[in-house]
């Protein structure tokens, strides 16, 4: 020690020097003159920055994955949502030709007032009628309603389906397979 360091510490402050005595007590001389609490301390320390570095790196990386995975799915939301678009104009021109088209046939529907009758309820709900006895592709009408004939099943491909007036009158649909 210099005569300064002596001269100062003769000059301090007995009750700071009893508290740094103190402080010390149970630490080496060696390691007091090597700083080795303080280098042990600063290595830990440096370890704990190390790790929260590499943490931070990991999130930043995660982050970007995520950032990166959000605008693909960013992507294809608007895919879907401009096919869902073209599927409801789709299905709008649709809709609309077959409005069309129901027009066209409700502008062609029949209207007949059929005559008040009392049917026979063992009759059958639907007849075909024969016109011309055979396969021919004939559609005529024969000349003489001798040639006219009827039978509970289609028996020539040209033969006319009929259907009891009182259940077309209830709007009954039938469903008839050949």
């Amino acid at each position: 020690m210099t005569n300064e360091q002596i001269q100062a510490l003769k000059a301090a402050d007995p009750k700071r020097i009893a508290a740094c005595v103190k402080a010390c007590e149970g630490i080496s001389t060696e390691n007091l003159t090597n700083n080795v609490p303080l280098k042990q301390g600063l290595a830990g320390l440096n370890k704990r920055i190390r790790d929260a570095e590499t943490q931070r790196d990991e999130l930043l990386a995660e982050h970007d994955a995520d950032k990166a995975l959000i605008a693909s799915q960013a992507k294809r939301i608007a895919e879907l949502e401009s096919q869902r678009q073209l599927a409801f104009m789709a299905c709008n021109r649709w809709a609309d030709k077959f409005r069309e088209a129901e027009a066209k046939l409700g502008s062609r529907t029949l209207t007949v007032k059929l005559p008040e009758s009392i049917p026979c309820p063992t009759a059958p709900e639907i007849i075909w009628l024969q016109t011309n006895g055979d396969d021919s592709d004939e559609s005529k009408w024969p000349e003489s309603d001798d040639d006219v004939s009827w039978f509970r099943e289609k028996i020539f491909t040209n033969d006319t389906l009929y259907v009891r007036a009182d259940l077309a009158a209830a709007g009954i649909n039938l469903v008839v397979e050949e």
